[in-house]
């Protein structure tokens, strides 16, 4: 019987062996910088795609200690696996080809994030640019192979459908597979498994040498994202007379892309418990999208449903000041815990509000208690000085918090 959980170290298999310094670099970046949750929740679907079931909320429970970090070794790569799905292993070993789609999936998300995400070459919100990136995306991952008669058959499905419908799906790739013919479908359970199961037995009978197995997804699919909450209520709110249409929806804070996406569609953007990168929010002004913070859902309903009965009162919006960076803590017995900080952006103003990250946790929002300069208090203070901050009624802060001073301006 395979552990509950294993913690190895293992190399990827396939394009991955042979890489440059930069690709290194960049791949080894993907587990620590804004990759790491997409990455990690890809990572463990894969290695838990021997498993029965499709709850997405069960598995990340169970699991919710497993990490994944992408090494530099040399001129290569090297993965730590820590409290993975033990049904991956087999006496300690990854079973291989559970090994190659993890390194599929390293590669593609990589590909996509520094090659497409981003690059004025791809027009993501169209037709067109969507079509040539996945063909950018099939090129890299060489899996079209030129110069052979079209053998894929494209088999699509469902996830949740029954055993009778299961079985003939397999009966469906058992045919084409005695034809030598390969699959290319989804990847998950159901109607995008069966195909696969029943063509990997008839190429066997057949002795078939060149065999192709292709699975495509998107991301949030193959990590099996449990659904959106903040999707859910928009679409309850959209079931009347008047509709909403949700364009996208994303983890992670909001960023250049999200706002190219919002000005070509025309659409307002909703974020909840995020941040917005300083080129979003500069680009959002360029391009006059509205961008709308949230921390409860239940203000964000109300908000909509006054816009959609034309009830909405005058719009506010936030707009960042400054960013500064916690170095120390002091106590002063005026203020109790004070903040000493270094202002890296814009400046901090003592009316304005701050909101205090730690990580992406929001520790505190609200009023600056106070703001000091060389022992004196000021109405401000600009980038590169430092300061000390007090927050009002609050004391838990901690070195390498991130505080963001902010304004409500009404239009």
């Amino acid at each position: 019987m395979p552990a509950d959980s294993v913690s190895t170290r293992l190399y990827p298999a396939g394009m991955l062996n042979t890489l440059s310094r930069q690709e290194v670099e960049r791949l080894h970046g993907a587990s620590r910088g804004g990759l790491s949750g997409l990455l990690r929740r890809c990572a463990l679907a894969v290695l838990n795609s021997g498993n029965q079931g499709d709850d997405a909320e069960a598995m990340l429970q169970k699991y919710q200690d497993f990490a994944i970090e992408v090494q530099q070794v040399n001129r290569g790569l090297r993965l730590q696996l820590t409290n993975a799905p033990g049904s991956a292993f087999v006496d300690g070993r990854i079973i291989e080809g559970i090994r190659e789609l993890l390194s599929a999936v390293i590669r593609d998300l990589v590909y996509f994030d520094s090659e497409i995400s981003g690059h004025p070459d791809h027009d993501l919100s169209s037709s067109d640019g969507i079509t040539n990136a996945v063909f950018e995306l099939l090129r890299n991952a060489r899996a079209m192979v030129p110069q052979v008669d079209p053998d894929l058959v494209v088999c699509w499905g469902g996830h949740s459908i029954g055993r009778e419908e299961y079985d003939y799906t397999k009966e469906c790739g058992y045919q084409l597979g005695l034809r030598r013919l390969n699959i290319i479908t989804g990847c998950g359970p159901g109607a995008m498994k069966g195909p696969m199961k029943g063509a990997t037995i008839a190429h066997a009978k057949q002795r078939a040498s060149s065999r192709r197995y292709i699975g495509i997804s998107e991301p949030g699919i193959i990590a099996a994202e449990s659904p959106n909450p903040i999707v859910s209520e928009l679409n309850k709110l959209g079931e009347g007379e008047i509709g909403i249409k949700v364009l996208y929806a994303e983890t992670g804070n909001i960023g250049d892309n999200d706002v190219m996406l919002a000005s070509a569609s025309n659409a307002i953007m909703i974020g909840f418990n995020v941040q917005v990168d300083v080129s979003a929010r500069r680009m959002a002004e360029k391009e006059g999208v509205d961008i709308r913070l949230y921390e409860i859902i239940y203000r964000m309903t109300e908000d909509i449903e006054k816009a959609l009965s034309g009830m909405l009162e005058p719009e506010t919006k936030e707009q960042i000041i400054g960013r500064a960076q916690v170095l120390a803590v002091f106590s002063a017995s005026k203020f109790g815990k004070v903040a000493g900080c270094r202002v890296t952006e814009g400046e901090l103003r003592r009316n304005a509000k701050v909101r205090l990250y730690r990580g992406t946790d929001i520790v505190y929002e609200g009023d600056m208690g106070s703001l000091r300069h060389e022992k004196e208090d000021v109405k401000e203070v600009r980038q590169g000085y430092e300061c000390g901050v007090g927050f009002k009624n609050f004391n838990d802060i901690q070195v390498g918090d991130q505080l963001v001073c902010y304004t409500i301006e009404k239009s």
